[in-house]
């Protein structure tokens, strides 16, 4: 689950070579798009999102990237580059104001593992955190015993990470307008931007991202789809440390439900999530049913809360074949929802799992890139397949883009 039981990436995130390249190429943009508004409790600050788009193409549908617990980090980013590169507009959104007691940094720490499993000392760690860590460890486990088995270097790290996390986590949930406005305004500021088209939006969302993408569809956002992976599907904060300063109240001012019935919801969803009951799923579908919002979800087989995350993430359960799999359902939508964008070939995703998009048929009836005067044209390669239905026969050709990286 996403807490401070998990155990802290064993190295440390690495872009992938894919997202590298596109960095490293002049045909793509990763830039900063400051967002001026406020704290919830009424102060000025500019927030940090990050706008990924190609140079010199037509307007394109943009996708928000809402990220997990942790907020705004380097792999929202790179997530934003592969949907650049997908033939949309990326918007890693970001949520948090940044303090001393969580930077941007803190977000996705780096646990030296040649300590992180020695016992916790002043030495090492915060000695706060490891008191923490033995509450957490004492109401999840009723037989944790501390002497018999003290909270380690990585543990009380995690702790540490996880506590500043939730505080602006649970900040969001718990002042649901302030976070439904600065969601709003990021939509909005992105759509005035000269690569997007201003009539077309979507948004993906990881974990807590998925709560977000739902409180877009309840708040009536002009979003034609959203894809949540192993996203939260209510918003009810949970006061999961015991906070003393926080009675469980949430401040609903100015909080209003106005549900976009014209878009279209896909939950992909882990069997052994630890975050979304049976009861969860069924409250989610009963909500969207009386409001007339369509939806679709997917369970997917042996995973956990956090598959899409990659390793070097905090809260990573990756698994490659889920989030191949995922990642193809999310593109289909798109397909659906943006008829007239459709995908670029590519072959991995923000993660680099494996994906290689399949072309969209009235692609191949352009010119390629050599009769215009570019590069050489991708290689294709065509299968078809003949199937027989009784007295009838169908015949299936599927045709399939090699674009390198």
């Amino acid at each position: 689950m996403c807490g401070p039981d998990h155990t802290p990436p064993e190295k440390r995130y690495v872009t992938h070579e894919s997202i590298e390249k596109m960095m490293a190429e002049d045909e793509y943009v990763q830039e900063e798009f400051p967002v001026k508004f406020k704290t919830a409790d009424g102060t000025p600050y500019t927030y940090n999102s990050v706008i990924c788009y190609k140079k010199g193409a037509e307007r394109k549908p943009l996708v928000m990237v809402f990220p997990n617990y942790a907020g705004l980090k380097q792999f929202d980013k790179d997530q934003a580059m592969f949907l650049a590169k997908l033939g949309y507009v990326g918007l890693a959104v970001d949520l948090y104001q940044e303090t001393a007691e969580y930077s941007f940094a803190d977000r996705n720490p780096t646990v030296e593992m040649a300590d992180g499993g020695k016992p916790a000392t002043g030495e090492y760690v915060n000695m706060h955190d490891v008191k923490l860590m033995e509450y957490w460890m004492a109401a999840s486990q009723p037989d944790f015993d501390p002497e018999k088995t003290p909270i380690t270097v990585g543990q009380a790290q995690g702790m540490a990470h996880f506590q500043q996390a939730f505080v602006h986590y649970q900040g969001c949930l718990k002042e649901k307008g302030h976070w439904r406005d600065l969601m709003k305004l990021n939509l909005d500021l992105a759509k005035a931007h000269p690569a997007v088209h201003p009539d077309l939006a979507a948004g993906i969302g990881y974990c807590f991202g998925g709560q977000c993408l739902l409180e877009l569809v309840r708040m009536g956002a002009d979003v034609q789809g959203v894809v949540s992976f192993h996203g939260l599907l209510q918003s009810e904060p949970e006061n999961m440390l015991k906070a003393e300063d926080w009675d469980g109240t949430v401040n609903m001012d100015g909080v209003a439900n106005n549900y976009n019935k014209g878009t279209k919801i896909l939950i992909e969803n882990a069997q052994h999530d630890d975050h979304v009951s049976p009861e969860s799923i069924t409250k989610f579908m009963a909500e969207m049913d009386e409001q007339g919002v369509d939806w679709q979800i997917h369970h997917h087989s042996g995973a956990k809360h956090g598959w899409a995350l990659p390793p070097g993430v905090w809260a990573t359960e990756y698994d490659e074949k889920v989030d191949r799999r995922s990642t193809n359902n999310m593109i289909q939508l798109f397909r659906e929802i943006f008829p007239d964008h459709p995908p670029t070939p590519t072959r991995f995703n923000g993660a680099g799992s494996t994906i290689n998009v399949a072309v969209d048929i009235r692609m191949l009836a352009e010119p390629d890139a050599a009769d215009s005067g570019g590069g050489a044209a991708a290689t294709t390669t065509t299968t078809t397949t003949t199937i027989a239905e009784g007295a009838a026969v169908k015949t299936i050709t599927t045709t399939v883009a090699d674009p390198g990286l």
